[in-house]
């Protein structure tokens, strides 16, 4: 049996790669029962996403923060050696 408030899933790391709302809300799911989520970007997405948070309604903001508010975060430009 599972007490309350215990965290299900710590001790669990995962990486995101997800861009999807399926698979954004998966690891959120599991960041929010413990698990060590990482979402890993492209900078060039991460510069998009930056640019319509700021020109953009409060709602594509707030979209962003709902899947991604438990997590890590990490850029990664593979294109560069």
């Amino acid at each position: 049996m599972i007490k309350s408030g215990s965290l299900v899933f710590e001790g669990l790391h995962v990486r995101d790669f997800w861009r999807a709302t399926a698979g954004l809300s998966c690891t959120r799911t599991l960041a929010d029962f413990g698990a060590d989520v990482i979402k890993t970007d492209n900078p060039m997405w991460r510069r998009r996403r930056a640019a319509r948070c700021q020109s953009e309604l409060q709602g594509r903001k707030t979209f962003y923060l709902v899947f991604n508010h438990v997590k890590r975060s990490i850029s990664l430009d593979l294109t560069k050696g």
